[in-house]
């Protein structure tokens, strides 16, 4: 039998080229990276590096525990410079020495005054303000729980994506929108008026079988929207002669708009109303005075016929101009609607609205009309 060779093969050490088709030699990974490493450049940019490790989702801050960074032996780690520098960041409560004290302006220090000696404002102490000094500095604040918590926060936010430059475009985008207007949050109230349905909405509208097994009190809650415009009329509620006020703030548009309805005719079924042309708000003062002589100027005043507040709300939209149909979110028009009316002495309660008194919304009436009953 022969006997297997016990020889090894020597290793070659030199770099490895790969062989191509057309007998080229292809450069190794390490020659690679040397020939084109533009990517790799910019990675290892100190800048970059940075701002990675300081604003971005990815960085390693997010995965280590921030007190094994930022502590008192990383501190003492730093040059001098970077202690004079830095040290300015420290709040007042970091440094040894400091005292509590009340600032001139806190309601306890005016009590103070106000029993003993009232003190000018002139002469008083400005605010305290405690020397940030390196010397003070008590190493202990980095063990403090609410410089944990702080840096924790700063975890979480970094984590999120809060320090990135699209979220602080993102937030700048909706100050400003706030802040001029074309903003809104859709929970304010004209929203959740067209949106949102009240105790009465549910009641009215659930099933005779179901309002049945409710109680009392709820089912004689939904009862008063039963009432019409018409039925407040029938009991003098609303009456010729009175005033209805329309006021309402439309956050879209970003407009309030105001006007004055005088009731002229109450008819079986509807209710014929005077009401100023455009944007004018008020009606003339020789309309709204007693025995008053209501030729209706083409100019300045409409007639109009409704049967509802609804339909009087439309009415003075339209009228008015200046707000599109499709603009106008849903809303309760009794409650947009207030009642003037001269008192029944004959004392007229000023020159506003020829002499007539506030009574309280259509709303409100309409409540009380029906638990009156």
């Amino acid at each position: 039998t022969r006997i297997p060779s016990t020889t090894t093969k020597s290793v070659d050490t030199r770099p490895r080229h790969a062989a191509t088709r057309n007998g080229r030699t292809k450069a190794a990974p390490a020659d690679k990276a040397k020939a084109g490493g533009s990517g790799k450049a910019k990675a290892s940019d100190p800048a970059e590096k940075l701002r990675v490790l300081l604003h971005e989702p990815k960085s390693a801050l997010t995965k280590l525990d921030m007190s094994d960074v930022i502590n008192a032996d990383t501190w003492n780690a730093l040059s001098s410079a970077s202690h004079a520098r830095l040290v300015s960041l420290f709040p007042p409560t970091a440094f040894r020495g400091f005292q509590l004290s009340l600032d001139p302006t806190h309601p306890f220090r005016r009590w103070q005054d106000e029993q003993h000696v009232r003190t000018p404002p002139s002469s008083r102490p400005p605010s305290p303000s405690f020397p940030s000094r390196l010397q003070d500095l008590d190493l202990g604040c980095f063990k403090d729980g609410h410089f944990l918590s702080a840096m924790q926060t700063f975890q979480d936010h970094l984590y999120t994506g809060w320090m990135t430059d699209a979220h602080k475009e993102m937030v700048e985008f909706y100050k400003s929108g706030i802040e001029n207007g074309t903003l809104h949050a859709s929970w304010k109230d004209e929203a959740w008026e067209g949106d949102e349905l009240d105790e009465e909405d549910v009641v009215a509208a659930a099933p005779a079988a179901a309002r049945a097994q409710m109680p009392a009190s709820k089912v004689r809650t939904g009862a008063p929207k039963e009432l019409r415009l018409l039925d407040l009329v029938k009991r003098h509620i609303v009456q010729a002669g009175d005033v209805l006020v329309y006021r309402r703030h439309f956050v879209q548009a970003g407009i309030t708009i105001e006007k004055d309805v005088l009731i002229e005719v109450v008819r079986p079924k509807s209710l014929v109303v005077l009401l100023p042309s455009g944007t004018t708000s008020s009606l003339p003062a020789h309309i709204l005075a007693h025995g008053s002589d209501m030729n209706v100027d083409g100019e300045s005043l409409r007639s109009a016929e409704i049967t509802s507040p609804s339909h009087l709300e439309s009415t003075i939209l339209d009228l008015d101009g200046r707000v599109e149909r499709g603009q106008r979110p849903n809303s309760n028009a009794w409650k947009s609607l207030v009642v003037w009316r001269w008192r029944e002495d004959g004392f007229e309660a000023g020159e506003k609205r020829g002499g007539r008194e506030k009574r309280n919304t259509l709303f409100y009436l309409r409540s009380c009309s029906y638990y009156d009953i």
